[in-house]
This record gives structure tokens, C-alpha cells and sequence, in this order.
């Protein structure tokens, strides 16, 4: 696999890494997605970007603000990152799009050279009330688009398939989700596939970079069993972005060896990221390894560990033997129990390190366990250690 994207850099600083993208067609490049193997509804493979390519399966990490409020882009490369999931909508609320393109693009600006998987927050949008004040109102859905009062100031604003890609293209994302109709209220779940597809539709025709791959959101609530696999042949895109796991209807096979790329938003502990990549998801976003950091929970591979657990001064042991990460390899339990203890902010940071580099270990694990097609077993033991999917 030729790497298409080359980082210019000393080995010493980072902001001399070479930020601009290459076009995939010029690169001869027609299928970025490659699928090496099969495991059941499973399989592993490699996506080509312009920052590099993403082996799946594979972990991400999420932000709703363009940032993590732990980590700086250089630690998550140092634990194995392959790219970000970037909410751009506070952003485009702050700066606009145009400013963040005049800076260069979205990758110089927040110092990441990897992929980014660029959202406008139709998760947020869709999950608005339509009543109460003035701030975070979902105004109205038309077959245009979507009218909202933004949660930050009231400020009312539409967005439309047309809108929302150009925005994500001016920032320079490797994959755009457009905006589309997710997490819909229990009231708003009424099916109407030929708008999600028109939509759909609609984004793909006012697309104007083809280095750019585009994923459509799946509106999961409303659409289930046989009827979903229907609706994913009928989609155009490079793609799919899904707000949930769906219940039934999801088949890797389905596609064929050149099948769709398929990234999950799903923030469930370790069973649940297993079983995400069991049932066909090649790319998992997910905020809980920032989230058990906060709360002083640890994720290893001998099962969760929490800060507030009685420890001996004595122990010199880290959090988890073995693990390479920063924080194992420098700190000892009861140092990090009493940071917590202590309410330093330095502890949620250190466990950050860590949850991650488990998160990322495990992703490594899933994918040769595919290649071997040892898959079961491996989703099984980790079911032992967390018995429950938001473990």
C-alpha cells in the first residue's frame, strides 16, 4: 500500500510537518478501501486518505469542541491514534468556515497531520427540543433542509446537504458527513428513506473535491432490518457514518470484497467496540476513554481498574503491567490514586494517555484476530473481562 501523503518534518518539531493534501485521482487511486479479510460479519482492511492510510479496524477518538481537553494532537499520534472525529460546528459558529480555510485548512489548524473525519453535528441538531427558549431549538425540517436556533447564542441558522459539504470541503476534511437526520426524537422517527436519500443525493452532486470521501449518515432510529440493507445499496457516497448500531439488517458480506467503508459514533466501553467491529464497523469514534479518565477509571486488559480502590503506598506496580504507554511506563498506582484523591488535573491526563493506548491496543488485537480468523474467541474474552457493553 502506497502511502499517499508525505510528512515533511524533523524528527524534533512538529509544526514543520507538511500539511498539504494530494489528490487521490492524481495519485491513480480509484479505490480507496481496500477489505484484506473476512471473520464473520467482520473484516479488516485499509483505507487510503490524503494523510495517510487507516488500517481498520480501527479506534478514534471524538471531539465536540475540535479538540481534547486532556491530550494535544502530538500524544495522540505518540499512542496510536490514526485520526480524528471533529464536530466542525462550533468551530464554523466561532471562526466560519472561510476563516479556518483562510488559515490554511482544518489539519494545520488544530496541528493534526492525520486523517480528520469532519461532522456538522446533525446528531446535536436532531437531538434539539422544538419547544422551550430561545437557545438549542430545532426550528424546522423541510425537504431543503434543516432551520434550528443554535444551542450557543439563538442564533438561527439552516443548514442543507449543499451547505454543510461545502462547509467540511472549504476546511479540508479527508471524509465529510454531511448533515442528515440522526437521532431523531421518538416523535420525529417516522420513516421517509426518500428523503435521506434525496438528501444523500443532493450532497453528492454538489460535491466539489474528489479527494475528499464522502460518508452519509444513516438515520438508524428510523430505519431497521431488511429495509436498512435496501437503503445502504441505494445511497451514493464512499460511505456511511452511523449515529448507532443498529439492531439488525447490517451485512459486511453484502457489498462484496469492494463494499463501503463504515464508520460507528458509539461511546460503550470495550465489549461494546468489539462487538461493533464483530457486527461490520470498520471505524469506531468513541469518547469513552476520555470519559472513564475523568471518572478515575482505568481499561486493561485484566479488566477495569478504579483509582478509588484501596492501594498499598508500597505498591511500585503500574496501572497495568506491561503496557507501553506513558503513564504505565513512568507512574505507580498509588501516585495516580493520589492525583485523583487530590482533584489534580494532572490525573484525568495520565489516565487519558492510558485508556487510549488500551483502546488502540484493542482495535490492533480485533484486526489480527480477523486476519486470523480467531475473531469469536477474542470478542469473548473481552466479554469475561467487561460483562456489559457500557463497560
Amino acid at each position: 500500500m502506497t502511502l499517499v501523503c508525505q510528512f515533511r518534518h524533523s524528527p524534533v518539531r512538529d509544526n514543520d510537518i507538511d500539511f498539504d493534501y494530494l489528490d487521490l485521482e492524481s495519485a491513480g487511486l480509484s479505490a480507496p478501501f481496500s477489505i484484506e479479510a473476512f471473520c464473520g460479519s467482520a473484516r479488516a482492511g485499509t483505507l487510503t486518505t490524503n494523510h495517510g492510510p487507516l488500517q481498520t479496524p480501527c479506534f478514534t477518538s471524538a471531539s465536540n469542541a475540535a479538540g481534547l481537553p486532556e491530550l494535544g494532537p502530538d500524544e495522540l499520534r505518540e499512542v496510536g491514534v490514526q485520526a480524528l472525529v471533529v464536530n466542525t460546528a462550533g468551530l464554523s459558529h466561532h471562526l466560519g468556515a472561510a476563516a479556518i480555510a483562510a488559515v490554511s485548512d482544518l489539519h494545520r489548524f488544530l496541528g493534526w497531520g492525520g486523517p480528520i473525519i469532519g461532522t456538522v453535528g446533525s446528531e446535536q441538531i436532531f437531538g434539539l427540543t422544538d419547544s422551550g427558549g430561545v437557545h438549542g431549538r430545532l426550528l424546522g425540517v423541510t425537504e431543503d433542509g434543516v432551520t434550528f436556533a443554535d444551542h450557543l447564542d439563538g442564533t438561527r441558522r439552516t443548514m442543507t446537504p449543499e451547505s454543510s459539504l461545502a462547509m467540511l470541503e472549504a476546511m479540508g476534511v479527508d471524509f465529510a458527513v454531511p448533515i442528515y437526520r440522526a437521532q431523531l426524537k421518538p416523535s420525529r422517527r417516522t420513516p421517509d428513506p426518500e428523503l435521506d436519500r434525496q438528501w444523500a443525493e443532493r450532497a453528492m452532486a454538489a460535491r466539489s473535491r474528489n479527494d475528499c470521501l464522502l460518508l452519509m449518515g444513516i438515520p438508524i432510529h428510523a430505519i431497521q432490518g431488511p429495509a436498512l440493507a435496501s437503503f445502504l445499496t441505494s445511497l451514493p457516497g464512499d460511505g456511511y457514518a452511523f449515529a448507532a448500531r443498529p439492531v439488525t439488517g447490517l451485512n459486511a458480506r453484502s457489498e462484496g470484497p469492494n463494499g463501503r467503508f463504515r464508520h460507528l459514533s458509539d461511546d460503550s466501553g470495550p465489549l461494546g467496540f468489539a462487538q461493533a467491529v464483530q457486527g461490520g464497523f470498520d471505524c469506531i469514534s468513541s469518547q469513552a476513554a476520555t470519559r472513564a479518565a475523568r471518572a478515575g477509571l482505568a481499561f486493561t486488559f485484566a479488566g477495569p481498574v478504579s483509582l478509588a480502590d484501596g492501594v498499598s503506598l508500597l505498591d511500585r506496580q503500574p496501572i497495568e503491567p506491561g503496557c507501553p504507554c506513558y503513564t504505565c511506563l513512568n507512574f505507580t498506582w498509588p501516585y495516580l490514586q493520589h492525583l485523583h484523591t487530590a482533584q489534580e488535573l494532572l490525573a484525568p491526563r495520565l489516565l487519558a494517555i492510558h485508556n487510549l493506548t488500551f483502546f488502540v491496543t484493542l482495535a490492533r488485537r480485533l484486526r489480527t484476530a480477523i486476519l486470523e480468523a480467531r475473531l469469536d474467541s477474542e470478542v469473548e474474552e473481552i466479554a469475561r473481562l467487561y460483562p456489559t457493553s457500557g463497560s
